[in-house]
Formats: C-alpha cells, sequence, structure tokens
C-alpha cells in the first residue's frame, strides 16, 4: 500500500503518541515510584503487583517493536504484505512507475501456473528492477520431466517479466518441493 505524505505524516504521529504511552506504563510498570510520582492512578494500581508489573512490562516492549516496524515500513512506503520497497520500473522527467513486489509476484505466478507439470508455485523476489531474483518453490505433477519443466518455466518468466514490466530477471532459481497427489510415477524403462 503506498501512502502520500500526510497518510505518512499521520502514522508517525500516531506512532509517536503510541510510543509515549508505552513509555508512561513501562515507566510506571518499572519504577512505581515514578507514577506515584505523577499522581497516576495507575501506578499505584500496579505497584504491589509484581507479576502484572512484569507482564506489563514485557507487554509494552513487544508493543513498542511492533509499532516502530509497521510505522517505519508505512512511512518509508514498503510493501504491506512482505516489507519489501517497491520496484522502480520507469523514472525519468515526468514522474516514475512502480510496482509492488506482491503485484510483480502475481505476474510471475501467472506465468508459470499454465505450465504443463506445475501444480504449485510460490515466488520470492530478491533485486530490483535492474536485475531481479526469482526463486520459486513449486510442486509438480507425478511424470513431469524436471530438466524441460526447467527450461520452460525460466523462460516463460523472463519472457514475461521482460514484456509486461521491462524487468530483467538475472536468475530464475526453482526448488521442487513436492511432487503433487495423484496418479503413481511412470519410470521409464531403460534398454541398452
Amino acid at each position: 500500500m503506498k501512502l502520500n505524505r500526510w497518510d505518512r505524516l499521520g502514522v508517525a504521529v500516531f506512532a509517536a503518541l503510541g510510543m509515549v504511552v508505552l513509555a508512561f506504563v513501562f515507566a510506571c510498570a518499572v519504577a512505581p515510584e515514578f507514577g506515584a510520582r505523577t499522581g497516576a492512578a495507575f501506578a499505584r494500581l500496579v505497584q504491589d503487583h509484581d507479576a502484572l508489573r512484569a507482564a506489563l512490562a514485557v507487554a509494552c516492549l513487544a508493543l513498542a517493536v511492533f509499532i516502530c516496524s509497521r510505522a517505519w515500513g508505512l512511512i518509508r512506503g514498503r510493501d504491506e504484505e512482505n516489507g519489501a520497497e517497491p520496484i522502480d520500473l520507469a523514472a525519468g522527467e515526468s514522474g516514475s512507475v512502480m510496482m509492488s513486489p506482491s503485484a510483480m509476484e502475481t505476474i510471475v505466478r501467472q506465468a508459470v501456473s499454465p505450465i504443463e507439470g506445475v501444480a504449485r508455485v510460490g515466488v520470492r523476489l530478491a533485486g530490483g528492477a535492474d536485475a531481479l531474483n526469482v526463486a520459486l518453490e513449486m510442486s509438480v505433477k507425478p511424470g513431469t520431466k524436471i530438466p524441460d519443466l526447467a527450461r520452460t518455466v525460466r523462460g516463460s518468466v523472463r519472457q514475461t517479466l521482460d514484456e509486461l514490466t521491462g524487468v530483467n530477471a538475472a536468475a530464475v532459481t526453482l526448488t521442487i518441493v513436492d511432487i503433487a497427489p495423484g496418479a503413481a510415477v511412470q519410470i521409464p524403462d531403460k534398454k541398452g
């Protein structure tokens, strides 16, 4: 998800406010005398409960890490699903064209799925528009000739990415993770 600058500012402000509240709760949990000095009823409530104070301290730290990581990604404009930067397809004087990694993964999946022998495919991307590395984890149908499938898949991925996005697939790596359930594998009879 791409946020405009006002959305990013809103995320930053609310993250900062959340961090202030978490810092206060953390300070009250770790040092109840701090909260008592500020007159906070919350600090007096947790003052005699060591287990509750420890749980609050851990929860505050976990929430702080979560808020910082999510807010930082949204502020910088990272892809929400996997935290990856959008891929810059074209930049020039009149503007730029960006594509989220999840959209690029969809294009790769659509290039591979109709190929005979492919049962399921998972896609991971690394790199950028100048040299994109595509890693595929595939489940294939029984009896599929893997070397032929690999050539077909690599060619299809490279051609589709080039035609639809202008991106060069520097490497297309296949990992066969499973043979899909189905008919028994037929082993060719080798006669010398």
